[in-house]
């Protein structure tokens, strides 16, 4: 265990978790035909990422021993991680939920673990898939579930 590296990834992780909580206040608070607000998802996301990154903090603080030095390599991992999840946020909007989210996790899946390709494609995408079903079908919200541009085009057919 790394003590200074989970402190560190803990504390990033936990600025993103608060960010997506802070930008879901910004979201309008009702939303035509949708029982659930939209700001509900990326609070509880945001929300569950904070809870998260405060038990590595904690747990790396309550360890008292630190076993080895972090290395260029974990860092470098680390702050890949930290700009997939800004390019997935930045990509969100222009490319819907499904998309973005299939590719976010396709990528972080084989970044961490390059075996199985076929596994974690499939994984990806039935993620993808049963999250917008489970918040537009059972919960009755809104998420833009491909581009408007998709959309529009299969509209049309």
């Amino acid at each position: 265990m790394n003590k200074r590296f989970d402190i560190l990834a803990g504390g990033a992780f936990m600025a993103i978790g608060a960010f997506f909580v802070t930008a879901s206040r910004g979201i309008t608070k009702s939303s035509y035909g949708s029982n659930v607000g939209p700001a509900v998802f990326p609070t509880i996301l945001g929300s569950l990422l904070i809870l998260l990154s405060l038990m590595v903090v904690y747990k790396a603080l309550a360890s008292g021993k630190a076993t080895k030095s972090g290395s260029i390599r974990d860092y470098g991992r680390l702050a890949i991680l930290i700009l997939a999840t800004i390019v997935y946020i930045l990509l969100f909007r222009p490319l819907g939920y499904v998309i973005s989210t299939f590719i976010y996790l396709s990528f972080v899946f084989q970044f961490m673990e390059r075996k199985r390709l076929l596994s974690s494609l499939l994984i990806s995408a039935g993620f993808s898939v049963a999250v917008y079903a489970a918040y537009v079908g059972l919960f009755q919200g809104n998420l833009p579930p491909f581009p408007e541009f998709l959309t529009a085009l299969f509209a049309r057919s």
